[in-house]
């Protein structure tokens, strides 16, 4: 699993420490802030605080009791939301995930809530981190882990970005090295199968059939425990509360359309219609997989071809919360890696500072910046892969 060390140009090594400390710091606040947050649940009532970590916990204590059903039921999973903050408050998270997700909810919930949250974060953050050192190639990895802003953010609400950025990066950077590690990789990424679409379509184009295979008998495998944990009806109330979530969401907006980052978002947020929005998502997404496709097949630099693979998902998934953008890391890391090397544009340098700065200034204005982040972070990849293939 040997990946070559990244030579960074001398050039630009001070202002990869400068700035890359500058935003690590940033990261370091708003974390502090999260623990803050969370070691308020052993305060006094009045005190605590709620964040996204409830849906996890909650859900994970219904599975334990024999609720893994009613995990699903809004009402249900939010009457013990608010027994576990003490006090009822304004909104709801909910729970979305497919019922194998409910074993980890479900260890979750062994330990007090705010032990569960330090833990789950500790250990997704150090996945993560380590994807992105591994995939940059070099020391740097770690301090461009931390400076990329949404990575504050899903720390302190206890999302699940890091889960989800360690499980592509490993399936981007192991499918030509390691298919069958990969493969596996790909089966577990099933927690959140919005973000796995492009994969099944690339695999096959590609002739992966041994990735295909691993993962389908993951998936299987993973189902089927589920099956007999859990029950047929926790399969039934996942696929029923599915649709309730959709309407709700994109329907209604209850979710807050101004924290959505994706097309269909961005779409019911400018008053379009949701059967047009929607069309006009499935086409931007079918595009985004042909722009895959074909950059994977002309360019023969593997970090670029990767690049454009990790930034797929983000396109296609109809979902994309502040937490999610964190997967921006990893197509930033492997385009950072090639141009740190062969040499960066005044634009290249200009764009990638927008993006970081549309992702930092997200939570101070709650409009979704993110998409527009996504289509720049497309264009430079797009454009570097063009240079490269002339």
């Amino acid at each position: 699993m040997s990946r070559a060390t990244l030579t960074i140009h001398p050039a630009y090594v001070p202002a990869l420490r400068r700035w890359g400390s500058i935003l690590a710091i940033i990261f370091f606040c708003v974390f502090v802030k999260g623990v803050v947050t969370e070691l308020r649940y052993h305060g006094p009532v009045e005190q605590r605080g709620d964040t996204d970590f409830l849906n996890v916990w909650a859900a994970g204590s219904m599975a334990s009791s024999g609720r893994a059903a009613e995990a699903y039921d809004w009402k249900a999973h939010r009457a013990v939301e608010v027994a576990v903050l003490g006090y009822d408050f304004g909104g709801y998270y909910g729970w979305h995930y497919p019922p194998f997700t409910l074993f980890l909810a479900q260890a979750i919930a062994l330990l007090p809530y705010a032990v569960g949250w330090a833990v789950y974060v500790a250990i997704t953050l150090t996945l993560y981190v380590v994807a992105i050192r591994f995939a940059f190639g070099h020391r740097y990895g770690y301090l461009l882990a931390f400076a990329t802003p949404c990575v504050a953010w899903n720390a302190y609400l206890g999302q699940n970005g890091f889960l989800t950025t360690a499980l592509i990066a490993g399936i981007v950077l192991l499918m030509d090295r390691r298919p069958l590690v990969a493969g596996l990789l790909l089966g577990l990424l099933a927690y959140k199968p919005q973000f796995g679409l492009l994969f099944p379509l690339i695999l096959l184009l590609e002739g992966r059939w041994r990735m295909i295979a691993v993962a389908t008998l993951t998936i299987a495998a993973m189902a089927s425990a589920s099956l007999v944990a859990y029950g047929i009806e926790s399969w039934y109330a996942f696929m029923e509360w599915m649709s309730v979530t959709a309407v709700e969401v994109f329907g209604k907006g209850e979710a807050d359309l101004g924290k959505m980052h994706s097309v269909l978002g961005v779409m019911r947020l400018l008053g379009v219609p949701l059967d047009i929005a929607t069309a006009i998502h499935v086409g931007v997404a079918l595009r985004m997989a042909f722009w895959v496709v074909a950059l994977r097949r002309r360019c023969a630099d593997e970090d670029i071809r990767m690049a454009a693979l990790a930034l797929g998902p983000l396109f296609i998934t109809p979902y994309v919360y502040i937490y999610d953008l964190v997967l921006m890391s990893l197509p930033l890391a492997l385009f950072l890696r090639v141009v740190l090397h062969r040499g960066m544009t005044r634009t290249e340098l200009l764009t990638v500072v927008l993006i970081v700065s549309l992702l930092l200034i997200f939570p101070l204005v709650t409009l979704p910046l993110g998409l527009l982040a996504t289509l720049f972070m497309a264009w430079l990849i797009d454009t570097r892969s063009r240079q490269l293939s002339a």
